[in-house]
Formats: structure tokens, C-alpha cells, sequence
């Protein structure tokens, strides 16, 4: 039924920003109407339309008790109004307590899930405050579990609207089916009752699990999927707010039991009734349940019937695929380093309904857009594997960053403005730069954070590029010790992941490229010989080499010398191949001679490769 108060705590931390307590002074919600519910509030969520948006508040807090960067509502004594005015009248009576920034997030059962009510049905997002439910209290007799519904009214109601299928906004959401008349579309953490009396949370269900119904009837979970959901979502309360008992706060949602949303706010206050457990997505969930998994989000107790199953209108089913991606696109790192990354157990992967980064990436794309239009900016948040790419299709230059990326504990804005600046940077064309396009992986590097990063952040990006620099340590700190060596014969494609920091560095302070990250020097190499006897009866070697040769260097008889040695009456460029010269001297007939070819060049000043100058031939 929707908003999640532990992913709402961990994107504030994530962002560094301190959590708001709710209106009873306990951070137990960070909801935005939990703290001063006021009408820019509401149009400010409603403009983002995305769960867990930060949202700036005021809070009072005793500096006596902690730091003023220290969050903490208990220890600092935390408070938070409705309104303005009530805080500015508490401050005047406390003047040993101090004003300071604190925050929410934006945040809930789909529409249309049917709640009980006195007089029979109705669709949950039509219930409004002051009405009444059926609330339940629950009894277990060995085992055996009754509830006794009596009407409560309603004390909150709230939700969001649907939005449009083509926006790309929306909510990941568990569709839970057990036989063809139950079913249910829950958000992931809405408290579900189990036969065994306790409550877990949606995304935390799997097949065989058993729910009950009002009747107290249990009836096992066949399948699971968890997917996109474009539908409206609400939320209700039923009576006071909970307290740490269930009784009275258990409504009836399309016939299972459920926990309403002051439940939700604080499932730890349950105590032994709250059933924990990984989350869907999570690769301890995968563990547990690879003998019911069929695909991406979908476990099913059936096998392949599962996909029979119609699917509610406006639910959709994550890809099993990521979006289609050129076999010639750029990418941050290569794939074994990915499978590397994802592979590490310090690498830690939000599930797929944590979507804490998701509104960071959004800003970052509106922001670099604004630089750099002819860019197109996408989110592949079914995509697990940790990378990005970038590659011009159909005259579009396009960048893709993967959910896994975003999903990656550690990844936090710098280092996602980052990999946007390596992806534009891949494509770019940068005025100094003469070398193959889309640009290398370390030369995209180096423009990224020291061309790219500089345009869009400007005054800032010293202090954002310092912290990205720490997250791409720590991102490619997760590669193992052999795939972060690169390959030596091709720097600039698969750099070493050091060079790849010393290059982000060098790049940050305005620097060239470091030794590690230079283009290997291309060198001229002798490469073959052959003898004749011109029509004057004089003979000559022909040399070849493997670059066209510049013209003052090769034709100067001083940088040949024979063994034995031989006078050489002439040097030239052969007239029909630039990589090759004709030298005429006093060669003896049948005589081996071994000849030194020393400071030539070729013709864009390649040297002479020292391992490469000498060759033997024998006489006309």
C-alpha cells in the first residue's frame, strides 16, 4: 500500500540529509504530510510524481544533546510542527532549543483493491477521512486464527493518482495470486497476514507462503511477480494511530488481512508478529527461491502455467532483457568486470523496488540536457548489470545508464554525473583530439571529468568531481585483481583501472594525460628486402618498411651502413611504394651483407623502432 519509511531513510542517507521526525517526535515515518503537511508540500510531490523526492523542512533540536549534523529524534529531542508558526512559538518558549533544515520524502494499495466496509464494498482510493471500515482483531486458538470485525473510522487516507504508461514513472509494485477469484496488487511493503499470525511485508512473500482471508481461512501463494505499476495507489488508517497492538489497525483488502498504513509506518513495533526476510530482487531471495523462479521478478509454484495467468491491467511485467544496446556502443567497463562487480559480496544491490537513486538520475538528465541537447538520456531500471553505454543510432547520440548502476550501494549522484560525462564525452569530438572515434575508454575518461564535468557543473565541479573520483574508486575497487590490469597492448581501449584513477585526476586539475594513459607511439619497422641488378648493371637492395617514410631522412646515405661494408652511390624513395627505398652500391656478387638502417623516420614522424633496423640479403 505503498511508502516505505526504510527507503525513504536510507535515500536521505544515501544524499547525506538528516530525516525529519513525524508529528509524535519520532523518526519513525519521514513522510513529508508526517511532518508539516502545507499546500506547496503536496504540489511540490505532486510535480515529481516519484516516491521519496527530498523534501526541506525546519525542525527544532537541543544543540546541547548533539552536533547539529547528528540526526537523531530521541537523543537530540527532535521536533516538527504542522505548521510554521508553531515552530517559530516553540522556539520563543525554548530558547535553549535552535532551528535547523531537516527532511521528508514524497511518498501506498492500488486503486480499485476493494476495502471492507460496514455496508459492504468499496473501492479504497473512495474512502476519505471520517468514514468508516471494518477493522479486525485477531485471535489464535491453537494455531487456528478468528477475527472480529467491527466498524473504525478512518483517520488518514491518502495516495497518487495514476500516471501516464509512456511517462516512465512508476511505482514497482507485487501482484500476488493464490486461485483465480484472490489476488491482490500491493506495493512492496504492505503487511500481508500469514497463517501463522504474523505479518510480512509484499516484496518478501514467496510461493508457498500461505495468507488467510477474512474468514480466517489459509490459502498458499502460486505465484509472485513484481513489475511496473502505472496505476493509482492510496493508502488508509484505521482508528488511532498504532501503538505496537494490531488489534483494531487490520482491514480487509480484496479478502486477505492486512496491516493499514500506521502499521506500515513501524512493522519493527510488532514485534514477533512481524515475519522479516529479503527482499525480491535481493540475491539472497534468488537463493532461497531459484526452484520457483521463471524469469526476471516472476516465482511461481506452478512452473511455466504461471505465464497463463492474465495480468491486471496497468500492471507490467519487467523485462527479462535489457534494452537493446548496438554491439559497437561504448561502455564503462567491460563486461567481465561487470559479472566481476555484481559477483562481489562487498558489492551491495538495493532491490528492484528501492528506486531511492531514481530522482537524483532524473535531475541529472534534465541538467545535462540543457548542455548538451542533441544528447538523449535513458534509465534501463531492469538492466542488473552495473554499466552504461553510450552509441549514435540513427543520427542520435544516445546514453544508457543500467538500474543495476543505480542500484549499486556507494553510487550517489557524483559518480552518476560522472558516467554521464564518460558517455558524452564518448561520442564528442573534441577540438585537440585526433584520434578514433567514438573516442577510447581512456580518452573519454579524461574529457569526461575534465571537459564535460567542468561545462555542466562549473563553480562546483572541483568539490563534485573530488567526490565522484571516490565513488569510481570504490566502483571499480569491487573488480577482481586480474580484470583490473587491462590489456598493456591496448591502453586505450582497456586501460588499467590505476590508470583509469590517475587519468580521472590528472583530468580533475586541469592536467594532461599521465604517462600510463598516452597513446602507444606507433614505430617504423624494417620489414623486408630484395636484391636486383639495374639496367646500368649496377646493384641495389630495396628496402621496406611498414610506415610511408619521410623523404629527408631515408634519402640520406649516412643512415645506412653495410656489413661488410659497400659505397653507396644512391638513396631514393621508391617511385611506386612511399614505404620503401632503392639503394645502389658496390655490392658484391653472392656476398651476405647485413645492413643497419639508423634515424630515419616516417613520413608523421614515427621513429625507427631500434628492434627493427637491421636485415640481411645476399648479392647480386
Amino acid at each position: 500500500m505503498g511508502y516505505d519509511p526504510t527507503t525513504c531513510f536510507n535515500s536521505l542517507r544515501d544524499q547525506s540529509l538528516g530525516p525529519c521526525p513525524n508529528a509524535l517526535g519520532t523518526a519513525v515515518s519521514y513522510h513529508c504530510t508526517d511532518a508539516q503537511e502545507t499546500n506547496i508540500t503536496h504540489e511540490y510531490c505532486s510535480q515529481n510524481n516519484l516516491y521519496y523526492k527530498p523534501f526541506k523542512y525546519m525542525e527544532a533540536y537541543d544543540p546541547s544533546l548533539c552536533a547539529p549534523t547528528e540526526y537523531d529524534a530521541k537523543k537530540c529531542n527532535e521536533q516538527v510542527f504542522d505548521d510554521l508558526d508553531h515552530l517559530v512559538d516553540y522556539l520563543l518558549a525554548h530558547p535553549n532549543m535552535k532551528k535547523r533544515e531537516c527532511w521528508c520524502c514524497c511518498s501506498c494499495m492500488a486503486y480499485g483493491t476493494p476495502i471492507a466496509i460496514p455496508t459492504g464494498l468499496k473501492a479504497i482510493e473512495k474512502i476519505v477521512e471520517g468514514e468508516e471500515v471494518m477493522s479486525g482483531a485477531l485471535t489464535n486458538t491453537n494455531g487456528k486464527l478468528t477475527f472480529t470485525w467491527t466498524p473504525a473510522t478512518v483517520t488518514f487516507s491518502q495516495g497518487t493518482p495514476p500516471t501516464d504508461p509512456l511517462s516512465g514513472i512508476a511505482t514497482t509494485m507485487v501482484f500476488i495470486y493464490c486461485r483465480e477469484d484472490l489476488g491482490l496488487i500491493s506495493t512492496e511493503d504492505q503487511l500481508l497476514m500469514t497463517s501463522a499470525g504474523t505479518l510480512k511485508q509484499a516484496n518478501t512473500l514467496k510461493p508457498g507462503d500461505q495468507l488467510v482471508t477474512v474468514d480466517g481461512e489459509p490459502v498458499a501463494i502460486q505465484s509472485i511477480k513484481i513489475g511496473n505499476w502505472s496505476g493509482g495507489v492510496h493508502h488508509i488508517t484505521a482508528g488511532k494511530p498504532f501503538t505496537g497492538d494490531i488489534n483494531g489497525h487490520l482491514i480487509s483488502a480484496g479478502s486477505f488481512v492486512v496491516g493499514d498504513f500506521s502499521v506500515q509506518l513501524d512493522p519493527t513495533a510488532l514485534g514477533e508478529k512481524f515475519e522479516a526476510g529479503p527482499p525480491i530482487g535481493s540475491t539472497e531471495y534468488d537463493k532461497a527461491n531459484e526452484a520457483t523462479k521463471l524469469k526476471t521478478g516472476v516465482y511461481s509454484m506452478n512452473g511455466a502455467a504461471v505465464e497463463k495467468i492474465s495480468l491486471p491491467k496497468n500492471f507490467k511485467l519487467f523485462r527479462d532483457e535489457a534494452l537493446y544496446i548496438p554491439f559497437n556502443a561504448k561502455t564503462l567497463i567491460t563486461n567481465e568486470q561487470a559479472i566481476d562487480i555484481v559477483g562481489n559480496p562487498n558489492a551491495y544491490f538495493r532491490p528492484y523496488g528501492n528506486k531511492s537513486g531514481v530522482d537524483i538520475l532524473r535531475y541529472l538528465f534534465k541538467l545535462y540536457k540543457g548542455f548538451y541537447p542533441e544528447y538523449t538520456f535513458y534509465l534501463d531500471w531492469e538492466n542488473i548489470t552495473p554499466n552504461a553505454y553510450a552509441f549514435d543510432a540513427y543520427g542520435t547520440k544516445t546514453v544508457v545508464i543500467s538500474g543495476g548502476l543505480v542500484r549499486l550501494q556507494g553510487m550517489y549522484q557524483e559518480g552518476l554525473a560522472f558516467i554521464i560525462s564518460y558517455g558524452i564525452a564518448s561520442l564528442s569530438n573534441p577540438i585537440i583530439y585526433n584520434g578514433p572515434h567514438p573516442l577510447p575508454t581512456i580518452q573519454a575518461d579524461y574529457y569526461g571529468m575534465g571537459l564535460v564535468m567542468p561545462t555542466t557543473w562549473y563553480t562546483t565541479a572541483y568539490d563534485v568531481s573530488d567526490k565522484a573520483i571516490a565513488q569510481m574508486k570504490q566502483f571499480w575497487g569491487y573488480i577482481s585483481e586480474e580484470n583490473q590490469q587491462g590489456n598493456p597492448e591496448n591502453n586505450q581501449d582497456f586501460p588499467s583501472i590505476k590508470c583509469r584513477i590517475n587519468t580521472l585526476m590528472y583530468a580533475q586539475m586541469g592536467g594532461n594525460l599521465p604517462a600510463c594513459a598516452q597513446p602507444p607511439q606507433s614505430l617504423l619497422k624494417l620489414t623486408g628486402e630484395e636484391v636486383g641488378i639495374l639496367s646500368n648493371q649496377k646493384p641495389f637492395v630495396w628496402l621496406s618498411f611498414n610506415q610511408d617514410l619521410d623523404e629527408a631522412s631515408s634519402e640520406a646515405p649516412a643512415n645506412y651502413s653495410f656489413s661488410p661494408e659497400a659505397t653507396i652511390s644512391s638513396v631514393a624513395i621508391s617511385p611506386n611504394n612511399n614505404k620503401a627505398v632503392i639503394i645502389v652500391a658496390d655490392f658484391q656478387e653472392n656476398v651476405e651483407y647485413t645492413v643497419t638502417v639508423k634515424q630515419i623516420k616516417s613520413n608523421t614522424g614515427s621513429p625507427l623502432d631500434p628492434q627493427k633496423s637491421t636485415i640481411k640479403f645476399t648479392a647480386q
